[in-house]
């Protein structure tokens, strides 16, 4: 039968795996993209154009995808966008060794394949829950963010060796991993839909999708401490490698010092079954922002010195398990139609945030020291801690009244 528990833990290793090969490639690729700009072109500015294509593409995609994920079937939805994200990556690896090199043509190509690519996620994200018995979800999610912290330990070190073979090798490992996907999902024996879906149209389902988040205190408290928190932690990491670089350490302690915050990560998100039954929910999301506004603290405290990277890297441990207990929660208070919808929103908002603190932080640097960049991202951190409360006080009610209204509809009640 499709729905024994073999058969759903098959459905669900397919799932996990079917994305790692890309995400790895995919961070590769963003390594390779300012690279290559700059050795075709020469212009620091396009490749912060190209940056900024990307953005805004993954931020149409997360919404746009997540409205499909709620409307349509998402099996095909998957296989059709993986396959044009691949052939968009090739047609970028044939372009560059065209030797006519096209700004125009390279930032269209780009930009479209960015927009599928991230549909066809927004699409598969949503789909965990058909495939896992809920009392499993936020473990299973915690496995899942452990996927994400690997493919971003390992990706860059594989663009760099692609690149140094051939420009255009990232782009297209990246592509045959698009389609290395869609094997994994044609596999998958499961429904991945949703019980009800979205009946409106795109732009009807999209709008009701974000009136959901910019309506509900939840989701805005949840937003507002997820934002607070990333700047924290994407800063600081950032701004540990312009310090050890500025003290002249070398690139290959630099590159160790990375290496074993993002293993500090992946062991945090492997740990959250057990952090899920030793904390509770509240308890996790607040003492996640304490935690790593008091880490980066020690973190500064210590800076220059190496040792600072101790405390960094502590500073990641406990929000991947924050992160995939919120995914659960989530899961069980918004209605199953609007899930794909709210949760991409939700992310993308989160990610699209947290990017505009690189400016700001860079002139913090700037003006003072590095050191003071590392206090901002503290001073971030705990300033997350408001948002968590509040966040933490309306999800308790929530799921309180969610445990009370399954209790009333169950048989035994009856």
């Amino acid at each position: 039968m499709k729905n024994d528990p073999q058969s759903k833990n098959r459905d669900f290793r397919l799932y996990l795996w079917s994305d790692l090969v890309a995400q790895i490639a995919g961070v590769g690729a963003g390594l390779a993209i300012p690279v290559v700009t700059l050795r075709l072109s020469d212009s620091l500015t396009l490749a912060g154009l190209y940056g900024t294509i990307t953005g805004i593409a993954a931020l149409a995609g997360g919404i746009i995808g997540g409205s499909l994920a709620d409307m349509w079937r998402r099996k095909p939805l998957i296989i059709v966008t993986n396959a044009l994200a691949g052939i968009l990556n090739l047609a970028l690896a044939g372009l560059i060794l065209s030797g006519s090199f096209s700004p125009i043509v390279f930032g269209a190509l780009l930009g479209s394949m960015m927009l599928f690519y991230r549909i066809g996620q927004a699409c598969s994200d949503p789909c965990l829950p058909q495939l896992v018995e809920e009392e499993q979800l936020a473990a299973k999610q915690g496995l899942i963010q452990a996927r994400l912290q690997f493919a971003g330990l390992i990706g860059p070190t594989v663009g760099g060796a692609l690149l140094e073979v051939n420009v255009a090798l990232p782009f297209v490992f990246v592509g045959l991993a698009n389609f290395l996907t869609i094997v994994f999902f044609l596999f998958i024996r499961a429904n991945l839909d949703p019980a009800k879906k979205a009946e409106n149209k795109l732009l009807r389902t999209t709008k009701e999708g974000l009136a959901i988040v910019a309506r509900s205190p939840l989701l805005r408290g949840l937003i507002a401490m997820q934002t607070l928190s990333n700047c924290a932690i994407n800063g600081s990491l950032f701004m540990a490698v312009l310090i050890l670089e500025e003290g002249n350490n070398p690139g290959w302690v630099t590159g160790l010092a990375r290496t074993s915050i993002g293993l500090i990560g992946i062991v945090g998100a492997l740990s959250t079954g057990w952090m899920q039954k030793k904390f509770s929910f509240a308890a996790l999301q607040v003492g996640t922002c304490a935690w790593v506004a008091a880490s980066i603290a020690c973190g500064a405290l210590l800076s220059p010195s190496l040792l600072m990277i101790i405390p960094l890297g502590l500073s990641v441990l406990t929000a991947p398990a924050a992160g995939a207990v919120t995914y659960a929660a989530l899961h069980r208070l918004m209605a199953e139609e609007t899930l794909g919808r709210v949760t991409n929103i939700q992310m993308s908002t989160v990610v699209s945030l947290s990017s505009v603190w690189s400016t700001p932080l860079a002139a913090i640097s700037h003006r003072w020291t590095l050191t003071t960049g590392l206090w901002a991202n503290a001073l971030a951190g705990l300033l997350a801690i408001g948002p968590a409360l509040i966040f933490v006080r309306r999800a308790d009610r929530a799921l309180a009244q969610a445990d009370a209204k399954e209790k009333e509809d169950s048989p035994s009640h009856s």
